[in-house]
């Protein structure tokens, strides 16, 4: 009986197929692709977008020719109104709202074409109380630190800091006062919780059931690499992505790998806080 409940606790049968993981990846897609419209329509709307002041160069080589004196300095820009100089304080806001709405549908998405399709509570999803490896969430965190530190570093040195990871948050987000509370909620809440509970709750699992664990980890961190929209953090996050994964299989519970995403994410928001918002 020990042996039986150990290989239970390892490699849970599921009962989602595959079928099923394609239409919730297909769900997920259809909101992140309307969404993402939303938000550039926001964007690029009537007076949502930043203006620059002018180039200085053409009055300054027309003074000479006007004035017949030449420019002791630089010319003096003259001051923006906010409304010139920023984006409008709600299409921040609202992005980042939208984010919110990617995220709920992330978790949507798990229980409706896993646990409640087959009449199954949350459990099945990894919502349980860890059997074993408490310490999984600060092993992965150290090594997802690793990993990444390594592959920046690689990057750069090889002349290839245009693909190293690139925050997911809008430019300014750390300026808006409106802004910072839903990137917290989006970052320390919604991300870990959602993310955690489709990609390993239901992909992985899902996965692993036809192709085995180690497949089925690079398959599901894949694609949560991929939902960073960043070609710099495919590699890093697809190895990420399997820690996590390796967390959920260790401790039998998704709760390890949700607390693992909210320790990397809090840790990186307090940074970027702390660096003035990445400006």
């Amino acid at each position: 009986m020990v042996g039986q409940s150990e290989q239970t606790l390892q490699r849970p049968q599921v009962p989602w197929r595959l079928r099923d993981l394609g239409l919730a990846l297909g769900w997920v897609a259809a909101a992140a692709i309307l969404t993402s419209i939303i938000v550039a329509i926001i964007y690029i709307g009537p007076g949502s977008t930043t203006v620059h002041p002018p180039p200085q160069e053409p009055l300054a080589q027309e003074l000479p020719r006007v004035f017949g004196v030449e420019p002791s300095g630089p010319l003096p820009a003259l001051p923006l109104s906010p409304s010139e100089t920023k984006a409008r304080d709600w299409t921040i806001p609202a992005a980042l709202a939208f984010s919110v709405l990617v995220e709920a549908a992330f978790l949507g998405s798990a229980f409706w074409f896993g646990a409640r399709r087959y009449g199954r509570g949350w459990g099945v999803l990894g919502f349980r109380r860890p059997q074993r490896g408490w310490w999984t969430p600060i092993a992965v965190l150290f090594a997802a630190y690793v990993i990444l530190g390594v592959y920046v570093a690689i990057m750069e040195l090889s002349g290839l800091a245009d693909l190293t990871p690139k925050s997911t948050l809008p430019n300014d987000t750390f300026d808006n006062p409106f802004a910072l509370p839903l990137a917290g909620v989006l970052a320390l809440v919604a991300a870990p919780l959602a993310e955690e509970t489709f990609f390993r709750g239901f992909l992985f699992p899902g996965l692993r059931n036809r192709w085995g664990t180690l497949r089925a980890a690079l398959a599901s961190g894949f694609f949560f690499a991929l939902v960073h929209f960043n070609v710099g953090s495919i590699i890093p996050f697809t190895a990420i992505g399997m820690l996590l994964a390796w967390a959920y299989v260790l401790s039998g519970s998704l709760w390890m790998a949700i607390c693992a995403h909210f320790a990397f994410n809090a840790i990186s928001f307090l940074i970027t806080i702390a660096a003035g918002g990445g400006t």
